[in-house]
């Protein structure tokens, strides 16, 4: 080959391999990649602040109309997703077409895009998180993001993800709402110092926030009451507003301070009627001035109404120089700095806040508990927890020896009906109520004793969930179906009893189908053999019942246990599975011996500051009482005729802690519902325990949990800890230091708004620790929520636009034929210079002459010559 054909071979040959680098850097599609269309993303903001304006729902169905027509012109498939303080998925991802047949209703009722999602909060971040995968998923194109709200937050800023959607080439478009023409005026809280001398002006600072829609403001007023002790006053004030939006505050003058617990409700209204956000109308506070004993009494919502006949009938105290508060359990818990005493009535120490309520008692208050049903469910001997180690009594007896419950239902077709759903109902508060160390058991019976459905086994523990699902799914899934043949199921139960006593709880109409002409005769016989058998029959006759074999059975007509509803047989149930802890009947009592200088010479003391010599008056008989026995250093007070306590006292730590075995009310106390008089020496007793200081507070407000109210003993470092309702550690460990004398900072912004989302919201308990006397338990106190207060936070306009270099291949993409393609060029540029070299070595042979004298032409071919 001539030294032109070999350069221009060489030519060609750099030029092929730069053209093969070329295509192999070339972005172009991969395997795994682009095989979807892309993916349009409405993020609605369905937040209170937001979907609360009157023209909020239009706008946002037009945008998801315009949304969903974009997307199908462009050929991109759409999803539509709600948020606030959740995330919920409304749309696809789908067919745009699809979505608009749904938004206009074509197939049913139209698209709703508030979803069931709590309004409480604006939670981006969370919700961008939520959908990140979709946008970047690596089998489509980058996706688009279209922002439906006005781009505001609250809690974590969404800052880092919206980098992250920017680095993957996300475009994102913001489309705001137009301004809201209603204005909100809230009432953030309302501020009292925590104690004051009686007869002191009530001054508390109101702290409000306003939000100016695009009409004329209205006028404004805000409507105050206060309380102390059932006498409401009330005022009225209107409200100059400031010309800028934002937070403002208003001092509020009440009147003088009554004696005890003086309590301040707050609420702010225009005149032109209410504004979009409600919840942030109202703000109550109170204080506590001197004068008068502050009792919170904590009762279930079904008992509230016997507590306050009791004690504060209509609102006003029975006793003079004290005064009652009633709240459900899980209020209490921020009510105990003002109190100076508890009352629980008829409630389980484990509904209780055990640490706040030990540590108030330690500290000098007092503590009074009533017994009753509800008291039962956690009175169990053996066990003594944080509260009850606290009480004067612990449970008669020892350990509760094993006992089988088993629960013996007719499943004939003669219990369809409402006998049956009452049975349904009540069978679950039975199985919940089982000691630890019963055993419970479900059978069925009817043409045949149907197998043992085993419900909970003994433990240590009560009833778990997972027994509860299973027995509720038993009962739903039973069908009243067939005949009654009631003698021989139990006969064929007794043959299958085992060691330990049983309560047999029979529930039936007593129907028998083959009982014959001597049904009652049959009846007893069976019956005397279940009691040989240790097995104690609860015979309980519902719907129509055949009463003269039910009482041949049980025993005597007496002992037929006849239930009309579900209240009834619950009751039977409560009273027959804790028969053998209650003492029941027309119960005397009477005075214990008190000795000069005991616990009860200083509640006769109390009761008769006058003359403590004078007697105290014999209490009035119950009905039903817990049996109990005093712990080392209880004393008694009251006791029944055969000695046992009734109503006893103790110590603990700094404060006075009382047991009363029963509770005023029916089936238990009846004479005592109206007697609050007998209770005075004990209540004031319990009150006037050693001057306690004023008591620490934690609140939460906004994104810093500060502490106040510490004794200037408190040392400069303290450790500190967070947690949950549940006792689980929220915040790890902190060391505190004051940063003034007005409190402890404990969470700092970037702390809280980290993790203020995922707290739970059922209670926060604040630990404190490292150099107290004691350690310290704060239940939390909480603010408005941000999105009620007004305090949303803006996204800057620069996250919103996607950066200009596209994103990076996925790893096994194009990033694989790079090597190839280096190499490409290194050869290619090799050629390129050896073409170059055999180009130049050309032209210099045209210009010199041969050596042989021979032309170009005339000399030889290389392949000739060789």
């Amino acid at each position: 080959m001539g030294r032109q054909r070999w350069t221009t071979t060489l030519w060609l040959g750099a030029m092929l391999c730069l053209a093969l680098a070329a295509w192999l850097f070339w972005p172009r599609r991969v395997a795994g990649r682009d095989t979807a269309p892309r993916l349009r993303v409405a993020l609605v903001d369905v937040s209170a602040s937001t979907v609360r304006a009157r023209g909020w729902l239009p706008w946002v169905r037009a945008e998801l109309r315009e949304q969903a027509g974009e997307a199908r012109a462009a050929g991109q498939e759409l999803a539509v997703v709600s948020f606030a303080n959740g995330l919920a998925t409304g749309f696809g991802p789908g067919d745009p077409a699809r979505f608009l047949e749904e938004l206009e209703g074509r197939a049913g009722a139209p698209f709703e895009p508030m979803a069931e999602l709590g309004q409480e909060a604006t939670l981006l971040a969370a919700a961008l998180e939520g959908v990140e995968p979709w946008l970047s998923d690596p089998t489509r194109p980058a996706g688009e993001l279209a922002l439906l709200g006005p781009l505001t937050f609250t809690g974590r800023s969404p800052v880092a993800v919206l980098a992250r959607l920017r680095a993957a080439g996300v475009a994102l478009a913001p489309r705001a709402p137009p301004a809201a023409e209603e204005s909100d005026l809230g009432l953030l809280e309302l501020v009292l110092a925590p104690r004051v001398e009686r007869g002191a002006p009530l001054v508390a600072l109101a702290r409000l926030v306003l939000r100016r829609g695009t009409a004329t403001l209205g006028t404004a007023r805000l409507s105050l009451e206060s309380e102390c002790d059932g006498v409401v006053h009330e005022r009225s004030f209107e409200l100059a507003l400031p010309g800028v939006d934002g937070e403002f505050e208003l001092p509020l003058e009440a009147g003088p301070a009554g004696p005890g617990r003086n309590e301040l409700r707050a609420r702010v209204s225009w005149s032109s009627g209410p504004d979009p956000l409600s919840e942030n109308d109202r703000a109550q506070a109170s204080c506590v001035a001197t004068g008068a004993g502050v009792i919170g009494v904590a009762v279930s919502p079904e008992a509230r109404a016997a507590a306050e006949e009791w004690l504060a009938p209509r609102g006003r105290s029975r006793l003079a120089g004290l005064q009652f508060a009633f709240y459900a359990p899980s209020e209490l818990e921020e009510r105990l700095a003002e109190l100076d005493a508890v009352v629980s009535f008829d409630l389980a120490t484990g509904e209780l806040a055990a640490p706040l309520l030990a540590a108030f008692v330690r500290r000098g208050g007092g503590w009074l508990a009533l017994a009753g049903w509800r008291f039962l469910g956690d009175w169990i001997p053996g066990a003594s927890g944080t509260l009850e180690s606290l009480l004067p009594c612990e449970p008669a007896g020892s350990e509760s020896r094993p006992r089988d419950v088993v629960l013996l239902v007719d499943g004939s077709g003669s219990m369809e009906g409402a006998a049956f759903e009452s049975v349904r109902a009540a069978a679950l508060e039975l199985v919940a109520a089982a000691l630890p160390s019963d055993r419970v058991s479900l059978r069925f019976f009817g043409e045949r004793l149907e197998p043992e459905q085993l419900l909970k086994e003994r433990s240590s523990e009560r009833m778990p969930e997972a027994a509860r699902a299973a027995l509720r799914g038993l009962l739903q899934a039973r069908v009243p179906t067939g005949a009654t043949l009631l003698l021989r199921s139990l006969s064929e139960f007794r043959a299958t009893v085992g060691e330990h006593e049983t309560l047999l709880l029979l529930l039936t109409d007593g129907w028998d189908r083959e009982a014959g002409a001597n049904e009652r005769g049959a009846a007893e016989r069976v019956g005397a053999e279940l009691r040989a058998a240790r097995v104690r029959p609860v015979v309980i006759g519902v719907g129509q019942p055949n009463l003269g074999l039910l009482a041949a059975l049980a025993g005597g007509a007496h002992h037929v246990q006849g239930v009309s509803s579900f209240g009834d047989l619950q009751a039977v149930f409560r009273r027959e599975l804790h028969a053998p802890r209650l003492r029941e009947g027309e119960l005397e009592l009477g005075l214990a011996t008190r000795a000069p200088g005991s616990l009860a010479d200083e509640v006769a003391s109390a009761a008769s500051p006058s003359s403590p010599s004078s007697p105290m008056h014999a209490p009035l008989p119950l009905e039903r009482f817990v049996r109990n026995r005093l712990r080392a250093g209880g004393e008694a007070l009251w006791t029944s005729a055969d000695g046992e306590p009734v109503l006893s006292l103790a110590r603990a730590g700094l404060g006075r802690t009382a047991f009363f075995a029963s509770r005023p009310g029916a089936g238990w106390a009846s004479r005592h519902a109206r007697d609050a008089e007998s209770f005075a020496g004990l209540l004031r007793w319990l009150v006037r325990g050693p001057e306690r200081e004023e008591q620490p507070r934690a609140r939460l407000a906004s994104d810093v949990l500060r502490v106040t109210g510490l004794s200037a003993r408190t040392p400069v470092e303290l450790r500190a800890e967070l947690l949950g309702g549940g006792g689980a550690r929220v915040l790890g460990e902190r060391t505190l230091l004051p940063p003034d004398q007005l409190g402890f900072d404990v969470l700092h912004t970037r702390q809280a708004t980290q993790r203020r989302e995922e707290w739970a919201e059922d209670g926060l308990f604040l630990r404190l620790g490292g150099g107290l006397e004691s350690e310290l338990l704060l239940a939390v106190e909480r603010s408005l929520p941000d999105e009620f207060a007004g305090r949303e936070r803006g996204v800057s306009a620069a996250w919103l636009s996607p950066e200009s270099t596209p994103r990076s291949s996925p790893a096994g993409g194009a990033t694989g034929s790079r090597p190839a393609a280096l190499l490409a060029v290194v050869l290619g540029l090799a050629l390129l210079f050896a073409a170059g070299v055999a180009g130049a070595s050309g032209s210099r042979s045209s210009r010199l002459q041969p050596i042989d004298g021979r032309s170009a032409k005339e000399r030889p071919s290389p392949e000739i010559l060789s």
